[in-house]
């Protein structure tokens, strides 16, 4: 038995996995997190594509505008090569809003491929988190087995009782 590498107390059993416990608990923080990250994501994504398809009607709205007033006067020239002007900032917002989109969409990916490490470390901690606790199992059945096997070598044989042995001995 002096060989034996010494067992780890349950005070140091019970402190490995209150980390253990823990760090699962900054891993499921982190999760959350980044779903909440996600959904925000998500609606800026979602109203990028709304302002999109409002600016897109009305840059449809202009054209249709700028054309009509092509047929008008001198005047209507002015107001038509004004018109354009704002098209043109229109259409620089678009583009504005459209690299905005883009820029929500990679960012999106991004937190989903971190969702999937996450996901994947998680996973990997459940699986040790199985085994310690299959470890854990394991010793303290054997820490079980130890205290028996010092009980019953603490208390050495059954005696017999004083009473037995009168009865066995014959009285002269």
């Amino acid at each position: 038995m002096d060989d034996a590498a010494p067992l780890p107390s349950s005070a140091e059993i019970s402190g490995s996995l209150t980390k253990w416990v823990d760090e699962m608990l900054n891993v499921i923080k982190a999760i959350t997190t980044l779903g909440e990250e996600s959904a925000r994501h998500r609606a800026l994504a979602e109203q990028a594509q709304r302002e999109y398809a409002d600016l897109c009607e009305e840059v449809a709205k202009l054209r249709t505008e700028v054309d009509r007033i092509g047929m008008l006067a001198s005047s209507a020239e002015r107001q038509r090569d004004e018109l354009r002007e704002e098209v043109v900032m229109l259409r620089a917002e678009v583009d504005r809003v459209g690299m905005l989109a883009s820029s929500t969409e990679r960012q999106r990916d991004e937190v989903r491929e971190e969702v999937i490490m996450v996901r994947a470390e998680n996973h990997r901690l459940r699986m040790e988190r199985a085994e310690a606790g299959e470890a854990a199992a394991k010793l303290l059945g054997e820490v079980k087995d130890l205290v028996n096997e010092v009980a019953h070598k603490i208390q050495g044989p059954a005696s017999a009782s004083p009473f037995d042995h009168e009865a066995r001995t014959p009285h002269s």
